[in-house]
């Protein structure tokens, strides 16, 4: 490249400015010193780029300073770059670290979520089975209401006998009955009271009541087809004879 060449590209003033790269730098300075008319405009150049600098009041250079050559702007681009790397590793840090600290967010409102959606379901269930024993209870409740019994309703008759008075208290409109006989005197040792309900011609014993028994109510089943209760005295430990003896009965109720 010679001098025109030089004049027309460009290259001086951007040399003069200090935008030129390596190669080009190191062409125009190949120029310069073959060529004192190319020296000559520089030195030009670089006045009239004072005197602009000066006027808006920019210092220029000290006298002296070596001009920065392609080298220097190559070492201060390679301190750009790492400059730049390591901000740029930097960043990567704190993105790293902002991720882990969102993934750690997600991962604890997933966590919240999950809780709350379980809490929400076992009060659900807790209400249903709160409603549903409230029903049973309901329904329970109708239903012991429906079988409670009339005390009012509740007769008693005497039976007077020889050692004291039998107690049997029934209940209208029930099949049931309860035997009281506290109110006869003690039975003597190894003696106890066997109770038959008759109907008809089936009989059966339904109670033997021994001493450490007299002071207790005794329930009954009448049944329909019951129509006399009586009560025979024998030893405890026999069993009861198929024949009956009259001084052997201690009474004798109709229950129709």
């Amino acid at each position: 490249m010679n001098h025109e060449q030089l004049k027309k590209s460009g290259l001086l003033e951007q040399y003069v400015l200090g935008l030129t790269n390596r190669e080009e730098s190191q062409l125009v300075q190949d120029v310069l010193a073959n060529d004192p008319e190319a020296q000559k405009e520089y030195e030009l150049l670089k006045e009239e780029l004072g005197g602009y600098a000066e006027s808006y009041g920019l210092e220029a250079p000290a006298d002296g300073r070596p001009a920065r050559t392609a080298e220097d702007f190559e070492e201060l681009d390679h301190e750009m770059v790492i400059a730049i790397t390591n901000a740029n590793r930097s960043l990567k840090r704190w993105r790293l670290a902002l991720s882990a600290v969102c993934l750690l967010l997600l991962g604890f409102s997933l966590f919240i979520y999950r809780q709350h959606r379980q809490v929400q379901s076992d009060l659900v269930t807790e209400r249903a089975q709160h409603a549903q024993d409230q029903n049973s209870f309901g329904i329970e409740l109708k239903h012991l209401h429906d079988e409670a019994v009339d005390l009012t309703k509740l007769s008693t008759e005497e039976i007077p006998v020889d050692n004291g008075l039998i107690l049997l208290h029934r209940l209208a409109g029930h099949d049931l009955a309860l035997l009281d006989l506290s109110h006869i005197e003690p039975l003597e040792e190894g003696d106890a009271y066997y109770i038959f309900l008759e109907g008809g011609e089936k009989s059966k014993p339904s109670l033997v009541i021994r001493q450490q028994d007299l002071h207790h109510l005794h329930s009954l089943e009448l049944g329909k087809s019951v129509d006399t209760l009586k009560i025979f005295r024998w030893k405890a430990d026999e069993h009861p004879p198929s024949l009956r003896l009259p001084e052997d009965l201690i009474a004798g109720l109709s229950l129709r």
